[in-house]
């Protein structure tokens, strides 16, 4: 395969894929092509859980798309489109493999590194919690499940793999938002996007397995929350109510875009006609990038 070669100060280090391939890119102020074709072992470089420890979440797909070379500039923010398979809450993930597909190659096309991360979790881990969640743990934020603290680790530890020095642009939807929440509680992000956001209550009928986060994040950097459904209820959580606050310079703050509507404004609901709902969700998404001078 031709892997392009964007040299911009430092090579990155190399890069796992779920498919056993290797994806490589570095910077200098000139751009070429190289033919790089080299097989690994699925989780050569991904991040090992301590002796004894089970592994309840692990990296399935690591796919980086880069920003190409005939786009009118490039942003140096990267773009993480997070997926978590196997975490649900009874309700179905709307953010599907091929969907962050399309979005990441469209969003590589306007100039954006983008990167695909699936982080698979043991919905089953932690069922025996004793400890309640929201009880100080001697750092900033509040305790988190196993499933979702576990998750967030590897998400960091992929992450850490990309060797740039700017924050990432966190892009979740469904279940895969109480990751990218924990996450942005611990860890540096340029911006935060919830597509569908998860509620600040548990949804779930069954409440016997990992009790559920509760963030207390400061919503005062870039935040889109783009609900597919009851916006009201989305308004008034926790991130939501910080929106009456305004934004500040450079986006900073919470921003709320729904997109329902149909084509002509008739109040249709989108989120069934999937691929014209994920067009214009990604679609606001990029004008919210653009008015936040990412």
């Amino acid at each position: 395969m031709w892997a392009r070669t964007t040299l911009r100060h430092t090579l990155r280090q190399t890069l796992p894929l779920a498919q056993g391939k290797l994806h490589v890119s570095s910077t200098l102020a000139l751009s070429f092509a190289l033919p790089v074709t080299i097989n690994l072992a699925s989780r050569a470089f991904s991040s090992t859980p301590a002796v004894g420890s089970p592994r309840l979440a692990e990296c399935t797909r690591w796919l980086i798309h880069d920003a190409s070379s005939a786009a009118s500039r490039e942003c140096p923010t990267p773009l993480v489109l997070l997926r978590t398979p196997r975490l649900t809450y009874g309700e179905t993930d709307p953010a599907h493999e091929e969907s962050y597909r399309a979005w990441a190659d469209t969003f590589a096309a306007r100039g954006y590194t983008a990167v695909e991360v699936d982080v698979s979790v043991d919905p089953n881990a932690g069922a025996s919690e004793t400890a309640a969640n929201g009880e100080s743990n001697g750092t900033d934020h509040a305790s988190f499940p196993e499933p979702i603290n576990s998750a967030k680790a590897e998400l960091n530890a992929q992450l850490r793999l990309l060797n740039i020095p700017f924050a990432p642009i966190v892009i979740a939807s469904g279940p895969a938002g109480l990751v990218a929440q924990a996450y942005v509680s611990d860890h540096r992000a340029s911006g935060l996007v919830l597509v569908d956001p998860p509620s600040d209550t548990d949804p779930r009928k069954d409440k016997n397995g990992w009790t559920w986060p509760q963030f207390n994040y400061e919503p005062r950097f870039p935040i889109l929350l783009m609900p597919a459904e009851n916006p009201e209820a989305v308004k008034s959580s926790r991130v939501g109510k910080a929106a009456e606050e305004g934004v500040g310079r450079g986006g900073q703050g919470v921003q709320i875009q729904a997109v329902v509507d149909g084509v002509r404004g008739d109040g249709t609901r989108l989120v069934s006609l999937r691929p014209l709902w994920e067009k214009l969700t990604r679609q606001e998404i990029e004008r919210w990038m653009d008015r936040c001078g990412f």
